[in-house]
């Protein structure tokens, strides 16, 4: 059952943000993966293991941080600070979570940190002081973990490179 909930969540969500932004704004299609998201939200929060290997739905989750509309930003948010607040940013690679969607998918802690500082780019009106607080907290987690995990912010290739530059560095530029 749980497989199949995963799955579903992740076919679902991954329809919804396949389609293009203006029509989820013209067409209020951002009803649907608005309500996916709470579902998502709700589920991860009550059985936080259940999700913690579905890279490709937190991929998608990541992904939402940066849709047009206000609302699905908001949840998406609430939804990955949710989860890493669960974690501990400088004990990501224990045995602990061997499974952890940001140590399969390396590259994950930088899409993160870009999409977040995306969020706080947005207009005055779209901002509050719940989102304040979500961007604060995640942003704090995401410094501690980059300090700790570099490696984990770049994907492969570019994590090999000698001249890697510092994610921590390019987190304070924006």
């Amino acid at each position: 059952l749980s497989r199949t909930l995963v799955d579903s969540m992740t076919c679902k969500i991954g329809r919804e943000v396949a389609v293009n932004s203006s029509v989820i704004l013209k067409d209020e299609r951002w009803q649907i993966l608005y309500f996916c998201l709470v579902c998502f939200e709700k589920a991860n929060a009550s059985n936080l293991k259940l999700f913690v290997d579905s890279v490709s739905l937190w991929a998608l989750v990541i992904k939402s941080l940066i849709n047009p509309h206000p609302w699905i930003q908001q949840v998406a948010l609430r939804t990955v600070t949710g989860f890493l607040t669960h974690l501990e940013p400088t004990n990501l690679l224990s045995s602990d979570n061997p499974h952890l969607f940001f140590v399969k998918r390396k590259g994950l802690l930088y899409e993160v940190a870009r999409n977040v500082c995306h969020q706080i780019n947005s207009n005055e009106q779209e901002q509050n002081l719940n989102l304040s607080f979500s961007v604060t907290k995640i942003l704090s987690w995401l410094v501690q973990a980059m300090d700790n995990f570099p490696e984990l912010c770049y994907e492969d290739e570019v994590a090999d490179s000698k001249d890697q530059k510092d994610p921590i560095l390019w987190l304070f530029k924006r």
